[in-house]
C-alpha cells in the first residue's frame, strides 16, 4: 500500500474518534444539566418516581380515552357505509320500522349498546 491510501484509510478513523469525543462532552453537559433539574424537581419536595408514575398513568387513561373513540368512529363510519350500501331512507334500514333504532341523528355516539340493535336491510 502506498501512503496516501493509508492516510485515506486513517482519515474516517480518526473522523469516528473525533465525532465520537464531541459527543461525548455533549453528552456529559447535557447529564449535567439534567442532574441539575433533578436536583431542583427533589429540592421542591417532589419524588421522580412518583411524578414518572403517575404522568405514565394519566398517558395510559387518556391512550385508553382516545381508543374507545377511535372505536366508536371507526363503528360510525362501518354504518355509515353499510347504510349508503344497502341505500335510501334512513326508516329503511330497520325491518321492524322502530326509529329509534334507525335514525342516527338521535343517537349519542357514546353509546355502543345502541348499535347491536340495528337492522341493515335484511
Amino acid at each position: 500500500m502506498t501512503l496516501a491510501e493509508l492516510n485515506a484509510m486513517e482519515k474516517p478513523s480518526d473522523f469516528l474518534w473525533a465525532t465520537k469525543e464531541e459527543h461525548e462532552k455533549e453528552l456529559s453537559g447535557v447529564s449535567k444539566e439534567l442532574q441539575c433539574v433533578k436536583d431542583v424537581v427533589v429540592g421542591r419536595g417532589i419524588d421522580i418516581d412518583d411524578h414518572i408514575a403517575s404522568s405514565h398513568a394519566v398517558y395510559a387513561e387518556e391512550l385508553m380515552v382516545l381508543t374507545t373513540a377511535n372505536m366508536q368512529l371507526h363503528q360510525l363510519s362501518i354504518m355509515q357505509g353499510r347504510q349508503m350500501i344497502f341505500g335510501g331512507d334512513s326508516n329503511e334500514t330497520s325491518s321492524a320500522g322502530d326509529d329509534s333504532t334507525s335514525d342516527l341523528s338521535k343517537v349519542d355516539p357514546t353509546d355502543l349498546d345502541h348499535y347491536d340493535n340495528v337492522k341493515y336491510g335484511e
